[in-house]
């Protein structure tokens, strides 16, 4: 005789197969990614999130128009969500799209000026808009709202080096690396840094750590 099981046990949900397309983008697997997303939003196609989430694996990947239509339709559906228009504007900042992207960021802005992700997108756009001065602002801005925040202090040590402030580079890339010590690349501008300073013992020793994290893959 055959018995029909039930299936609740065995079928993945649509939080479950959100939480896999995540894991598979922080890996890098953004194929395996967009396809666990696929599948949620046939499964629940009026969740935002899972437009959000997609979009980001595609913009990852380099696919900006499915990534930009992406965060076009989890703005449809909660069109109050700053982080929609956060990464929305980043997109079309890669197509070139300069002024839209400002709009976006604006928007985010107004509807969570505590979400320090507008104010940092914002600064990376000034920066490339040679407003320097500005970006230098709204970097701060978001490290104030969220001192844990990596990617501000990475845009703000980079915009830093550009204004030849030593000091205050290597002061950021000390706190990303207290954070996140496994990266080379961060030892690799903390290094030239401290050589631009004239600090040539630092430096030897920073791009040494930056070529061992590059022999063991990191």
């Amino acid at each position: 005789m055959l018995l029909l099981l039930p299936t609740s046990s065995f079928a993945q949900t649509t939080d479950e197969l959100e939480q896999k397309g995540i894991n598979e983008g922080k890996a890098g697997h953004y194929a395996a990614a967009i396809s666990d997303f696929d599948q949620a939003i046939s499964g629940d196609p009026g969740n935002a999130d899972f437009y959000y989430q997609r979009g980001i694996a595609h913009f990852f990947n380099g696919d900006l128009d499915p990534a930009e239509a992406d965060f076009q339709s989890a703005i449809a559906n909660a069109p109050d969500w700053a982080p929609a228009y956060c990464y929305r504007g980043r997109t079309r900042v890669k197509r070139g799209h300069w002024g839209d992207a400002m709009h976006d960021y604006e928007r985010a802005i107004e509807l969570d000026p505590l979400n320090p992700m507008g104010y940092c997108f914002r600064g990376e756009l000034e920066v490339l808009d040679l407003k320097s001065d500005r970006a230098l602002a709204d970097f701060n801005r978001a490290i104030a709202l969220n001192p844990k925040y990596l990617t501000a202090y990475l845009d703000r040590a980079l915009l830093r080096q550009h204004k030849s402030d030593w000091d205050g580079e290597i002061a950021d890339l000390d706190r990303i690396i207290a954070v996140d010590p496994g990266v080379s690349a961060y030892y690799q501008l903390r290094g030239q840094a401290k050589f631009d300073k004239g600090d040539y013992a630092g430096a030897s020793a920073d791009y040494r750590q930056s070529s061992a994290l590059i022999k063991s893959g990191h």
